[in-house]
């Protein structure tokens, strides 16, 4: 359960939040909530970017692909440990160092990269349906 927390801003960062808040229809305490969050999150994982979409809020690697993409390709692969980062860096086109970033804000983070993943795997599994009956009926 959060708890009350008085914290000083200046009057332009809180008109900034306040704007923030407005575009996203949420509160400003929701706002200012998942940007600090965020930022532990950043600070504890450089490398590591939040970015909004279709789906929320995602983990990404800076300048690089979604978190879950890149350990949903890892999982994928029959390599394990540094065979599979190699592997993962070479095919995603990454440094291995920012493969390495993903694989440890998952390590901290798994519930979320999970659920992500699994997300997105219903989400190709309907898009896949959805293109079978378009064929059926063009058929």
């Amino acid at each position: 359960m959060p708890t009350p927390t008085s914290m000083r801003l200046n009057d332009e960062l809180k008109a900034q939040l306040q704007d923030l808040a407005d575009r996203e229809s949420e509160s400003v305490s929701a706002v200012a909530q998942r940007l600090l969050e965020e930022g532990v999150r950043m600070a504890g994982h450089p490398g590591v970017v939040f970015r909004s979409g279709p789906a929320g809020r995602r983990a990404g690697l800076a300048g690089g692909p979604d978190v879950a993409e890149v350990i949903g390709f890892l999982k994928g692969l029959h390599a394990k440990g540094e065979a599979a980062e190699r592997e993962t860096a070479r095919s995603l086109r990454l440094p291995e160092r920012l493969v390495r970033v993903a694989v440890d804000y998952c390590a901290e983070f798994t519930t979320d990269i999970d659920r992500e993943i699994e997300g997105r795997e219903r989400e190709a599994a309907q898009a896949r349906e959805r293109w079978e009956r378009q064929q059926q009926l063009l058929a």
